[in-house]
This record gives structure tokens, sequence and C-alpha cells, in this order.
């Protein structure tokens, strides 16, 4: 097979995988793991897969199995994967405990989301638990408000049932007492060298003289930290790890800092707050978690680190996992100091449709079964896997057709008048594959979107459901026979309601809806044709307000 048909093949079969959305850095993993091409061939190689990753996702999902039936045939016989999860090593039924640990120093966003369900989807695979740990050792930035954020999206949202929630901040004294375990076994430090003192010798796998102190000095240095006897930064406890590895973090990382912030939960009461690798590893073992699921970014090094720290500490042996990182795209920028800074500066509320915050989404109208099937689909892959918005509502789209009711929906509206005999009622169905239909009652005059009317203006235009007409502000009735050569375009006839959508670029699209709408229920989504998914917000008499979903 040629080079270039071996990506289009590649790019075709990501493709009919992942909802007709391919994926660059698939095609480019799939290229190296057939060996069709060495690793410093990338570069070079690149620019192809983008420019055909890119005609491949410019095609309907139709066009791109017609291109497989033509070309690539194979791909629509190849043997179907086992249904189900993929199997995790050193796992029993009922012994797997795995957690979900949020930092509440930012806001649940559709990437956190994706992680916690692989942990706790295969929890529930093997009938086992899974643990809600909120790592809140930042005083600085955890807040109440983020807490309550991944609470609303983890249990209210994704209905995530976990074993137990803790709280990290509530166990500090206990890791005091392991950290003094490794102080009694010459394993811990305190060092008084300052940021850019450690960076350097670190970097030249130097020890500083602190590490030189004996372990009944480094116990009063110690004593002396909890005792508030030293400032913000001007010492901290320090792991005798390998100074010389080739891995970085274990010459000797920081294990324990001081910070005199108040703490949103603990408020006062330390002043003395492990750092992450060494407060993971101790909650891993306070809470018997088996299984350590992780994104691939938190990279090998640091596993390597938690292993040491975990055997000098005496704890069981946990399995890491690592899956391939989740590429959050196309929602706008999503870190945790972009949304902060938007929400205090805005004063926007976290769920607010213009955030890409999972609250914001699930306000907008996802619903949570979306975020099940894209863990399950991307599951333990190690390829990266970008999550766009496109992605989302694809994966969305597919729940709410069945369940939505259709209605008509005007933007711009411009009044025409009918001339001649039409039908007094339109009957149409909520919904294509329900019984149930809709009446709207029609008298001379109605109201079309007039980028319809400008592009139809004295052309034979079918009003959909109704009657055909010569489009005009006087449009003059020609027959009732639905004609396939015939332009629909959507109506709203003289009795009608007043309708606001709030668009996720924060603007807001305001026109007219039919009068059935004011059936629908406040937080319903429903389609207005031809315009999108949307979900109500809020109701009056007159006026309906939504905010948009997605096409």
């Amino acid at each position: 097979m040629k080079f270039k048909d071996s990506i289009e093949k590649f790019a075709l079969e990501n493709a009919f995988a992942h909802n007709g959305k391919a994926n660059e850095k698939a095609v480019l993993g799939k290229l190296l793991g057939n060996k069709i091409i060495s690793k410093e061939k990338i570069k070079s190689v690149m620019p192809k897969i983008i420019s055909t990753v890119k005609k491949i996702n410019s095609l309907s999902f139709s066009k791109q199995k017609s291109r497989i039936k033509s070309k690539f045939p194979e791909i629509l016989v190849q043997k179907k994967k086992e249904k189900g999860l993929a199997k995790i090593p050193n796992a029993e039924k009922g012994k797997v405990v795995t957690r979900i640990p949020p930092g509440p120093s930012k806001f649940m966003t559709a990437g956190h989301a994706i992680s916690f369900l692989i942990n706790y989807i295969y929890a529930k695979e093997y009938n086992g638990k899974c643990v809600l740990r909120f790592d809140d050792t930042n005083p600085d930035k955890d807040k109440q408000e983020f807490v309550n954020s991944f609470k609303h999206g983890i249990i209210d949202y994704l209905k995530i049932k976990p074993s137990k929630t803790i709280f990290a901040s509530d166990d500090i004294e206990k890791m005091y007492k392991d950290a003094e375990k490794l102080i009694k076994k010459n394993k811990a430090y305190v060092c008084f060298c300052n940021r850019e003192t450690i960076s350097n010798f670190r970097k030249q796998g130097k020890s500083c003289a602190c590490s030189k102190t004996s372990v009944k000095e480094t116990e009063n240095l110690w004593k002396k930290m909890l005792s508030g006897k030293y400032k913000e930064g001007e010492c901290s406890l320090r792991l005798k790890g390998n100074i010389k590895s080739k891995n970085y973090v274990l010459r000797d990382p920081s294990l324990f800092r001081i910070n005199y912030s108040k703490h949103y939960r603990q408020g006062n009461k330390f002043n003395v707050w492990p750092l992450y690798d060494f407060e993971s590893v101790c909650e891993e073992e306070y809470t018997k978690v088996t299984h350590v699921m992780r994104s691939i970014e938190f990279g090998n090094e640091r596993i390597e680190l938690q292993k040491y720290l975990s055997k000098l500490l005496g704890f069981r042996e946990k399995t890491y996992i690592q899956y391939g990182r989740f590429d959050v795209v196309g929602l706008e920028k999503s870190s945790g100091r972009y949304l902060r800074k938007l929400v205090e500066e805005k004063g926007l509320p976290w769920n607010h449709p213009t955030l890409p915050t999972l609250s914001a989404l699930e306000r907008r109208g996802f619903v949570k079964e979306t975020f099940y099937e894209l863990a399950k689909k991307v599951g333990l892959s190690k390829t990266p896997t970008p999550i766009d918005e496109t992605l989302l509502s694809s994966i969305n789209r597919k729940f709410l057709d069945k369940e939505c009711n259709r209605y008509f929906f005007v933007k711009n509206p411009v009044k025409i008048e009918l001339v001649g005999k039409h039908k007094k009622t339109a009957e149409i169905p909520l919904h294509p594959d329900k019984k149930a239909k809709r009446k709207i009652k029609v008298n001379d005059i109605v109201y079309v979107n007039k980028k319809d009317f400008i592009k139809n203006k004295g052309k034979e235009t079918r009003l959909k459901d109704l009657t055909n007409v010569i489009l005009n502000k006087k449009a003059k009735i020609t027959d009732n026979q639905v004609k396939h050569s015939t332009q629909k375009i959507h109506w709203v006839p003289d009795s009608n309601l007043k309708a606001e959508i709030l668009m996720t670029d924060g603007t807001k699209t305001k026109g007219l809806c039919e009068k059935n709408c004011s059936d629908i229920k406040v937080g319903e989504v429903i389609q207005f044709e031809r315009f999108g998914f949307c979900r109500l917000e809020k109701k009056s008499k007159d006026k309906l307000e939504f905010i948009f979903t997605h096409k």
C-alpha cells in the first residue's frame, strides 16, 4: 500500500470509530505502530497527515463510509473488539478500590468528568469501591465554591456514587506522623536553602549542607516548623532521595512547606502543608486504594517517586495505570487560572453557559450519558484524545434526538400575508418517531426568517407542513403538494411567543416561536428545527428564554 493511502486509510478508520472525527495524533500513532514510518520522519510527514485528516473531517459521515466501502472495505469487516472495558492488571472482583481526586482550586470541566468516570466505571466493573477524595492541601487556592462545583458535577449531575467522601486536609496530623517516620529513618531533612539554590543544586545533582543534619536536629527543626517558629519560604521538609538520579523528580523533592494562609476548611489550624506527592501517597494508603488511574501527562517520573515514598513508609503496593491525556479544545480556554479570572472579573456564575465548566455544559442541555459514553470509548487508550465541542455535541445529539420535541422558531422575523385558501390548522408531529402531534392555528398572517425571505423572494417556496407560496410580502398560495424541488422554510403564525436564546458566545438571538412552546417545561431541552437544540431556562406569559445547546 502506498504511503499516502496508508494515511488515508488510518484517517478514515479513526473517523469511522469516532463519529466522523479523525484525530491527527491517532493517525500518527497508527503509522508508527505499524512501522510505516520511524520517529525521525514525524516532522516531515505531519503536514501530509494534517491535510489528509482535515480533508476526511470535512466529509459527511455517509461520504466517509462510502469512501471506505470503495477503497478500504476491510475496515468495515474487521473483527469487532470484544465488548466491555479492557481488563486491568492485579484486579480481583470485589477487591478493586479506585479514587476520584479533585483538587478544589478550580471548577470542574469535561476533562475532569471523563477522567473521574474512568475510575468510577472500572470500580463498578470489578464490583469494587471508588473513593471521592478532595486534595485540598493548597490553602492559597482551595475554596468551598470549587468543592461545591465538583460535588455538584460528580454526585448531582454524573450520578457517581462514591463509597465514601474524604478531605485530605482532615488527615494532616496523620501525615505529620508519617513525615516523622521518614525523619527517624534519616530519609528527610529540614532545608533552609532558597528556591534558586535548591533548583541549582538539583540540576547539578549536588546535595546541600542541610541534608547532613542529624536525625535529632532534624526532629527539633521539624517541631519548630510545626509550632510556627519560621516564616513562609524560610524552610521546607525535603526527602533524601537520590540527588544524582536521572529522574529529576527523585532529587530530594520537597514534601512539606510552610503556609500561614487561612484554609477554607481548616482555618488557621495548620501552618505546615504537604505537597501533592506526599499527600497523594498517604491518602491512597489511608483509603486502601488498589489502582491509581490517571492521565499519562502525570508522568512515569512522578510514579517512581510515589512508589519510592510508599516503600519507605511501609505502605502497600498499588497498581499505577496511565491513559492518554485529554486535550480539551474548542471549548475555549479551560485552565483553572483562566476560569477563575472570568468568574472574578466578570462576575459570572460558574455555570454560566459561556464557560467551559461541566455545570455550564449541563445547564446548556448536555446529558450525563454523553460523558459516560465518551469515558468508555476513550478507556485506557494511550493515544491523546482531543475533546472538543464538536465531539461532545455529536455524542450528545444521539441522546437528544431520541427524545426532544420539535418546534418552529423564526429569528429576525419578516411578516407576510397569505393570499388564497390554506389550511386553518396545521397538524405537525411533535417528534418524527412519536405519534403525538402539535396543532398550529393559522390565519392570513405568518412570519418567516429574514434570511429565508431574501433568499427565496419571488420563488415558489413551501411553508413547511402548511402550503406552497410565491414568497413575497403578499405571498400567493399555489398549491399544497409537497415538491422535492421546492425550498422548505419554517414559519410561525400571527399568534406566537417571543423567544430569546442565549448563545455560547454570550450574544442573544431573538425571534418568535410557535405558541405550543408554552407547554415546554423549564429545564426541558427541545429542538428548534433548522436552528438547534435549546434548553428552556425561564418562561413568562409572552416570552420564553432559552440557552443554546448545540446544532
